[in-house]
């Protein structure tokens, strides 16, 4: 499995801001953070899978675990399944397969998928620790509260904002943000573009798409009761 395939975009630091807590616990808040990142790491998975099919991967070659991950990791991901038939299901042209790959990427709570490689070996598409792994490495509670998060920027961006933007306006004031110029937006990967490609098959666009959209509608409800923003963009590479 090609690294520089799966790399998705520069990583950075986001400072996420809530300014509509004050009658909310603190359970609320953690309730946030937690699905933030869930949804963070299952559009992750999502380019993976797209950016994998569109350089020559099979379908077949895409299994995803029939359990979630464990929150609280004593061990990587190879060390914590084991491959069977019956713990996994591929991703393949066999309808109920197909259906049922997807509904536990989208609706599994830390879904797990492996690639299996040309000698025959699974490898996790993502681990908690690879590079673009979702971290929160600062936070504050006080009023209002935030927190850094450190991830792939425009990802974190897109559930930060929590939809898939078609208008520019917004997206070229983040693109100065990061850099000066907004020549910079035309480069920049998101997950609406990596699945909308060209070479993405179109049965894996369907499901993509639909799922990604589903995603962000949650995520846009949860930041609305907060009044989520962007407190500032630390670009590194």
């Amino acid at each position: 499995m090609d690294r520089k395939i799966l790399r998705t975009d520069d990583i950075g630091v986001i400072q996420v801001i809530g300014e509509k807590t004050n009658v909310l616990p603190m359970w609320a808040m953690n309730h946030y953070i937690t699905e933030f990142c869930n949804n963070y790491n299952k559009i992750i998975l999502v380019q993976r899978i797209c950016l994998l099919i569109q350089s020559g991967y099979n379908y077949k070659q895409f299994i995803v675990a029939k359990r979630s991950a464990e929150p609280i990791p004593q061990k990587s991901l190879e060390d914590s399944f084991n491959y069977s038939e019956k713990k996994f299901i591929s991703l393949d042209n066999h309808e109920d397969n197909y259906n049922d790959f997807w509904h536990i990427i989208f609706n599994y709570v830390r879904p797990v998928v492996f690639v299996k490689d040309s000698r025959g070996s699974f490898q996790p598409l993502m681990d908690f620790d690879d590079v673009e792994a979702i971290k929160i490495i600062k936070m504050s509670y006080n009023s209002p509260p935030w927190w850094d998060i450190r991830g792939a920027i425009n990802s974190v961006l897109d559930i930060a904002n929590a939809k898939i933007r078609k208008e520019m306006e917004e997206e070229k004031h983040i693109a100065i943000q990061i850099e000066q110029g907004a020549k910079n937006y035309e480069s920049i990967a998101r997950a609406s573009q990596v699945i909308d490609d060209s070479s993405t098959p179109n049965e894996i666009k369907e499901y993509a798409k639909i799922g990604l959209e589903e995603l962000l509608e949650k995520q846009a409800i949860l930041n609305n009761k907060l009044g989520i923003r962007v407190g500032r963009i630390d670009k590194k590479v």
